[in-house]
This record gives C-alpha cells, sequence and structure tokens, in this order.
C-alpha cells in the first residue's frame, strides 16, 4: 500500500509517469489519494470534482453528503466542511465556490 502523507510526495508519483493530460493527471491522484470530497452533485448522484467519478448514490442507495462540498454551493454547512478539508482533498480539485 502507498502512504503519502505530502504534497510533494504525491507530485512525484505523476512526475515519474512522464507527461500526463489534466485527466489523466487526476485519476491517478484520486487512485492514489483517494477521491475528492469537493463533489458535484445532480439529481442524487454525486460524483468527485476532481475526476468525475461516482462517489455515491443517494436515490437507490444510502448516501451520506453531510460531510461533502458540494459544487455550486455557497452555504454555511458546505463553507465549514470546506474549512476541515485538508491538501489531499483540495489539491486539483476545482474552487467550489467560484462563480459560474
Amino acid at each position: 500500500m502507498i502512504h503519502i502523507n505530502t504534497e510533494q510526495e504525491l507530485m512525484a508519483k505523476p512526475e515519474a509517469l512522464g507527461e500526463l493530460d489534466e485527466d489523466t493527471r487526476n485519476d491517478v491522484v484520486c487512485s492514489l489519494l483517494g477521491h475528492s470530497d469537493i463533489q458535484d452533485a445532480c439529481f442524487g448522484y454525486y460524483y468527485c470534482a476532481r475526476c468525475g467519478d461516482q462517489v455515491g448514490d443517494a436515490c437507490c442507495g444510502i448516501y451520506d453528503s453531510s460531510d461533502v462540498v458540494v459544487m455550486g454551493h455557497d452555504c454555511p454547512v458546505c463553507r465549514a466542511n470546506y474549512e476541515k478539508l485538508d491538501w489531499r482533498h483540495k489539491i486539483f480539485a476545482p474552487d467550489p465556490f467560484a462563480p459560474n
């Protein structure tokens, strides 16, 4: 199992693979760190905002989104959740509070 404790350790991994496009880099980062808790949501489905993979289904399953930051939500809950996230969730993820 790979343990990555710092941003510098993470950055050495994709660099070892050579030139990567943004989508591939984000897939590698999520493979190494896990998906970001910054997420997109659409009709009860939740997606990692960094790589786009589906990470939750609140329609046909149980998904607790109480600790995630939903893209486009500029609400007190998402702001508080964002402050709790460390670099592993924020690196290469889009700014969830950026104006559309």
